[in-house]
């Protein structure tokens, strides 16, 4: 075989360099020394700063539940009130000058705060989220400003019966009458009237003018196709498609996270792996990295790094990269050079983002030094590259491939289980497995009825118990696709009776976990 050449690989001999040659490596590794050591403490900065908005945020709201309780209880005059709403105001107007105007999101059971839904470390948080939920409302903006009688007036109207909220209209509105003019507050309705029918689709989790998550799917898959595509013919990438694409997959999850990660569960006959597993990885670690708690520039940096981790490959020939069968230990040495030949082409890049390279370096190596590239010596993963070991491990097994078949959801976040401390980092793999559930997000499950499902979201109190839509009969015979039957939805003694009794294969019982997410998720909406 004679050397490989091209511009990420020109004068490399896998023959005589493979992937543990330190000469083919220090190259790419110096390069990386000082960027990775900054990255990392911006990171670890970026999440303890969040963390402690998110714990002020929390704490405020504690507050403002407790005086939306106390207003339906006491008199505006009565001492415990007084004493309540005084409270209030001083944590709201400190929270407001120290870190500017807040916005609150309630989506799918979670209170989203900066891009990162709120932990919940109070019961008070838990307990506004559902205030807002029975309430119908979408998002709450607080400015600087707010005085004492918008806050007043704010807690009023919260704790109005429902029937007396509905004959005043549109909260927004009726607040700004009652002269509130620092806090805005939503319902899904006035957004839809406010903004037409691109605002309903985004609403839905929907990109604006798209009809369906498919068609989401699919055009981003076009546009990765061809920045893969470039690489391929030593083309400069169009980093703007690019960040459109990252972009969309942010907009997504701010919407439903729940209905993002369910669109990386599609498989499709026609599928090319390369580009469909930059896609998942591109979903899977923008979502792990919010549920993290990292500001969305990072998340955005981190999306953009694992949309393009597996570019080496496109210096990998085709002969190798699509064999079906096993391949030989120096086709293998081959394939092993892609993170090094990956790193080194987008370095060569303008205007690149700089976690790219080093996640394309570093996405295959372990905390142990095992993995590769091989290097003699000691080497500390970036967070961002560890977040990509993780989804490319488990999007890389849950796929099909030429010499292998695709393993369920259920079943690699099994096998992840089991995958040794000393190679991922424990806590960053339980905070993944904690994301997915046992049974992630789209998984095809059969209940203890006979009846088959959906799962539509995870459950963090009972893993084994996840939400999901029922889609057939006790026979197995499927439902209308129109109108999936939420379990939630039936009373406490039938949801009891039911439980997951195994995963099976969406495409053995000819069922579209994407079309029942998507109608579900409209519906509910």
């Amino acid at each position: 075989m004679a050397p490989q050449r091209g511009a990420a690989g020109a004068g490399i001999d896998f023959r005589k360099e493979g992937c543990g040659s330190f000469k083919a490596c220090y190259g790419v590794e110096k390069c990386f020394a000082r960027r990775r050591c900054f990255w990392k403490v911006s990171a670890m900065k970026t999440l303890q700063k969040w963390h402690e908005k998110s714990v002020k945020v929390e704490q405020a709201l504690r507050h403002l539940h407790l005086l939306i309780t106390s207003a339906g209880l006491y008199s505006d005059v009565h001492p415990r009130f007084v004493e309540v709403l005084a409270e209030v105001v001083t944590a709201w107007q400190t929270l407001l000058r120290d870190e500017g105007e807040i916005e609150l999101k309630q989506i799918a059971n979670s209170l989203v705060y900066d891009g990162a839904a709120l932990q919940g470390h109070l019961n008070s948080t838990q307990e506004f989220t559902q205030m807002l939920k029975e309430r119908g409302l979408e998002c709450l903006v607080f400015q600087p400003g707010l005085t004492t009688e918008e806050m007043l007036a704010f807690a009023h109207y919260m704790a109005l019966s429902q029937s007396r909220r509905k004959q005043l209209g549109a909260p927004g509105v009726y607040l700004a009458q009652q002269g509130v003019h620092h806090i805005d507050i939503w319902k899904l309705g006035d957004l839809m009237n406010e903004k037409g029918a691109d605002a309903q689709q985004q609403a839905q989790g929907l990109p604006a003018g798209l009809n369906d998550l498919q068609t989401f799917r699919q055009d981003n898959l076009r546009i990765i196709k061809e920045l893969y595509q470039n690489a391929k013919l030593n083309r400069t990438l169009d980093l703007d498609s690019a960040r459109a694409v990252v972009g969309s997959f942010m907009s997504e999850s701010v919407f439903s996270s729940d209905l993002l990660m369910g669109i990386s569960s599609i498989r499709a006959e026609d599928d090319e792996y390369t580009c469909t597993h930059a896609f998942n990885a591109g979903v899977l670690s923008i979502c792990l990295a919010r549920y993290l708690g990292l500001e969305e520039s990072v998340v955005a940096d981190i999306g953009m790094a694992c949309l393009l981790l597996d570019i080496g490959k496109m210096f990998v020939p085709d002969a190798i990269l699509n064999k079906p069968g096993r391949l030989t230990a120096e086709e293998w040495a081959v394939m092993e050079s892609h993170p090094t030949l990956g790193a080194r082409f987008l370095l060569s890049l303008p205007n690149m983002v700089e976690l790219a390279p080093i996640v394309a370096y570093e996405h295959h190596m372990n905390l142990d030094g095992s993995g590769y590239p091989c290097l003699p010596m000691r080497h500390e993963m970036s967070l961002a590259s560890q977040i990509a070991s993780l989804v490319d491990f488990y999007d890389a097994v849950s796929t099909a491939r030429p010499y292998k078949r695709a393993a369920l959801p259920s079943d690699v976040v099994a096998l992840l289980k089991r995958v040794e401390d000393r190679t991922k980092d424990p806590r960053l793999k339980a905070i993944f497995l904690e994301m997915l559930g046992n049974y992630p997000i789209g998984s095809v499950v059969r209940l203890n009825t006979g009846e088959l499902a959906v799962v539509s979201m995870t459950n963090q109190e009972s893993p084994l118990r996840p939400e999901v839509y029922i889609v057939s009969d006790v026979d197995g015979k499927l439902l209308p696709s129109s109108c999936p039957l939420l379990l939630g939805e039936l009373n406490n003694t039938e949801a009891q009776r039911r439980n997951i009794v195994e995963a099976v294969d969406p495409i053995e019982v000819h069922i579209n976990p994407m079309e029942i997410l998507q109608k579900g998720e409209q519906r509910n909406r």
